[in-house]
């Protein structure tokens, strides 16, 4: 058990993994370039000095996109380590705004701010229902958590209008009948919901 706890690689490492991977894959692209240069000039359809100038540009872009590519995946690891970093930390798994829905959170492990979230059905089936329940069980996980607290929220119906949509979200929040909110027949209570 020692042995495999000594052995087990660490997230501290994960940079030089990272590098040795990308060279693993550069030699495969090497590899590949040179086999296709053996097969280009046994064949001997190209003049040598086009298969030397195809081969150069090959090289320098194959050069040129791995300095570009470093950059670039520096800067992905360093922020898939923060993500992985954020979710080990996070209490109950949930590393975006929480859905409201247990089983789907525990799937999605929230909505995460790169997400696009998109609710498709035929007509009259609770889409848009489905929808601003999601809206509402996120703004209420979000109204204490000051992480959370400026995850925008955007709902884009084509079936309804924006101020059926905030009716429906009043009715739900203040647990109102909506034909008492269309109607405007609120008692005080109502009024304070």
């Amino acid at each position: 058990m020692t042995e495999i706890a000594r052995n087990t690689p660490t997230t501290a490492n994960i940079v030089a993994y990272a590098d040795i991977v990308r060279e693993h894959q550069l030699r495969r692209q090497l590899s590949r370039m040179g086999r296709d240069l053996n097969q280009q000039a046994l064949e001997g359809n190209l003049l040598n000095k086009a298969l030397i100038e195809t081969t150069e540009r090959q090289l320098f872009e194959l050069a040129e996109d791995r300095q570009t590519q470093s950059a670039g995946i520096r800067s992905a690891l360093s922020s898939a380590i923060d993500t992985i970093d954020r979710a080990f930390n996070a209490k109950d798994g949930i590393t975006g705004t929480p859905t409201g829905y247990k089983d789907l959170d525990n799937l999605t492990c929230g909505w995460q701010c790169s997400d696009l979230i998109v609710i498709a059905g035929r007509p009259s089936q609770g889409k848009t229902t489905l929808g601003m329940n999601f809206v509402e069980n996120a703004l209420i996980a979000t109204a204490g958590n000051t992480v959370l607290a400026n995850s925008p929220i955007f709902v884009f119906s084509l079936e309804m209008p924006e101020e059926q949509l905030m009716l429906r979200l009043m009715s739900s929040i203040g647990r109102l009948d909506m034909s008492q909110l269309r109607s405007g027949r609120l008692d005080d209570g109502g009024w304070e919901n």
